[in-house]
């Protein structure tokens, strides 16, 4: 039984390991309405775009004319861009300006199929590895199943 609930509280941590790695690869992070502002909902779908691209700051920042240090506080929430540098900064994503203001599960229409399959994932896995220590348990204390 000690054995079984090792493996469990191992998957339990690899999960959250993985989720978390899922989220920063992917760009985004879990947050509330309720205290998101405008600013910050540009600057966390400013990366989404980017990193979707595989572009660096500096990359994104050539594309649209702005320096990195620039980006770098848009993308943080810190500063405001004009009109003007919010159309290059769309027409480089190749997105529409306004996307760049959709909340997070609207500007990421694929989440949902990455952690779905994950969560199908991890369960397969918790199962096999249950199903193998209870083996090893049987082995371990020749018991016998009757069928």
């Amino acid at each position: 039984m000690y054995l079984m609930l090792t493996n469990v509280r191992l998957f339990v941590n690899l999960i959250e390991l993985i989720k978390n790695y899922l989220l920063e690869v992917i760009g985004i992070r879990p947050y509330s309405m309720e205290n998101k502002h405008l600013r910050t909902i540009l600057g966390s779908n400013l990366r989404i775009f980017r990193n979707r691209r595989e572009w660096s700051q500096m990359e994104l920042a050539e594309k649209a004319n702005i320096s990195m240090n620039f980006l770098s506080e848009i993308e943080r929430g810190l500063k405001w861009p004009y009109p003007e540098t919010l159309q290059n900064l769309a027409d480089s994503l190749g997105v529409e300006v306004y996307e760049l203001f959709r909340p997070e599960s609207e500007a990421n229409p694929d989440i949902g199929k990455y952690i779905e399959r994950f969560s199908k994932d991890v369960m397969i896995a918790v199962q096999e590895s249950v199903s193998k220590s209870l083996q090893n348990v049987k082995k371990q204390y020749r018991i016998v199943s009757k069928r």
